[in-house]
């Protein structure tokens, strides 16, 4: 019933065609119902969305519109569908040129592949606990420029997981921007990561030429810059290739004229997860900070405001962040300032801490 001008309420039904009204377990089916200023009605049918699955949960499973094909080597996608990813596959680059699109990643084994957001902002939702992604040339979630932003969820850190791991020979970022070799001056940006509800481990190889971060900047020579880097209800298991941050930038090789390059990120907030991180020394000597800079400075170099949100002790919050010499060469948090590495103030919900103090000059 539908109230009219009048106050009067009027009657309307539909009778669907036979052909719209085989109703199967496993769909979703969408009427869009138009009641005219004249009291007509209209109704149209839109087409059924495939692969409703309840998780064992009931009513809680992800509907998607299409399987990505792993047998075809490229994918592009540029529009707001949602898309699910599954399966083993070799050599396969899922691009992201436009829209806001959900990719839902379940039981997923690939090997040298990439998903490339070049201009988008999507969603991936990660399904389950087996879940893995090798980069080759390429990060295996590539961030390519500053209009290119990623958010990550699941449903919480024991049902969701994710491996990343970077291919060799390539100083790429597990999630974030490229990494240049071979003493190439590339500049790679990216635009915001945010990560929530599942647990994400996080390998980059090192190498002669440098190495990236686990989640962040690529390493090499050139610029480099990454938009806020946002973890919420998320574990962390990272462990960056020599000389790069867990969270943070990637590491030039050593040696490098840094000269009028520029190294750029916005803030890095934690909130209510956990992080274990374990760095390796630099080609220089020199140590990275688990979340800030990697050992080797840029010209200019800038991080916005690092905070962390928990109701753990600074002691409890970094129990499991390990790698480095647990003296004064290990900065925990941090970044280079002229020849300096500046310490940041430690922020929670229920203690108040001190600002630490400086490391040795570099």
């Amino acid at each position: 019933m539908i109230p009219n001008a009048g106050g009067s309420f009027n009657g309307y039904y539909y009778i669907p065609a036979s052909d719209e009204a085989n109703l199967q377990g496993g769909y979703t089916y969408t009427y869009d119902v138009t009641v005219s200023e004249h009291g007509t009605l209209h109704v149209t049918v839109a087409p059924p969305i495939a692969g409703w699955t309840d998780n064992g949960e009931g009513n809680s499973g992800t509907a998607y519109n299409e399987v990505i094909d792993l047998n075809n080597p490229v994918t592009t996608i540029n529009d707001d569908g949602k898309y699910l990813l599954t399966g083993s596959g070799q050599n396969v680059t899922l691009n992201i040129t436009g829209g806001n699109p959900t990719v839902i990643i379940r039981n997923l084994r690939l090997s040298n592949g990439c998903i490339h957001i070049i201009g988008s902002t999507p969603e991936i939702r990660v399904e389950g606990t087996g879940n893995y992604i090798m980069g080759g040339v390429n990060p295996p979630i590539w961030l390519d420029g500053d209009n290119a932003n990623v958010l990550v969820t699941g449903t919480g850190i024991t049902g969701s997981k994710l491996n990343l791991l970077t291919g060799p020979d390539h100083p790429n970022a597990a999630i974030g921007t490229k990494g240049s070799s071979n003493g190439n001056k590339e500049d790679y940006r990216c635009g915001n990561i945010v990560l929530s509800n599942f647990t994400l481990t996080a390998e980059t190889q090192a190498m002669a030429g440098g190495s990236g971060a686990a989640i962040g900047t690529g390493g090499g020579e050139g610029n480099r810059k990454c938009g806020n880097i946002t973890l919420t209800d998320a574990q962390l298991i990272a462990t960056p290739g020599a000389g790069a941050a867990s969270i943070g930038f990637g590491c030039a090789p050593s040696g490098t004229n840094m000269t009028g390059t520029t190294y750029e990120m916005g803030d890095i907030v934690l909130t209510n997860s956990t992080i274990a991180s374990e760095i390796k020394q630099g080609w220089n000597g020199i140590y990275p900070a688990h979340i800030g800079g990697g050992s080797v400075m840029a010209g200019s170099y800038t991080i916005g405001v690092i905070c962390f949100n928990t109701d753990k002790s600074r002691e409890r919050f970094f129990q499991d962040f390990t790698g480095g010499t647990k003296g004064n060469d290990e900065v925990v948090v941090g970044f280079p300032n002229g020849n300096e590495w500046h310490y940041i103030t430690w922020i929670v919900t229920k203690y108040t801490e001190i600002t630490w103090g400086m490391v040795p000059t570099l």
